[in-house]
């Protein structure tokens, strides 16, 4: 990995907690990609059949949110902006 990628480093990261015990995390793995991050996430959860384990992804800002009502949207540009308002 090159030194301009280190910031876009993603951790899929293991979650273990068995009632009120202290949670336990491990890095299981890391992408340069959110996209290769979700779907290793993804073959985690499907294999996973231990309820006290969850996986989550990591970036250098903390955690990323991959559910839809989540997912940043792309700002817009002012000439859009200016398409949505209402005359008056």
């Amino acid at each position: 990995m090159s030194k301009e990628n280190i910031d876009q480093v993603i951790l899929v990261v293991r979650r273990f907690q068995v009632g009120d015990m202290k949670a336990d995390y491990s890095v299981e793995k890391w992408a340069a990609t959110l996209e290769d991050a979700s779907r290793y996430k993804i073959s985690l959860e499907t294999l996973n059949d231990n309820k006290n384990m969850s996986y989550h992804l990591f970036n250098g800002f903390g955690v990323l949110h991959t559910d839809a009502k989540f997912v940043a949207t792309k700002p817009k540009e002012e000439s859009e902006e200016e398409n949505d308002r209402i005359p008056f």
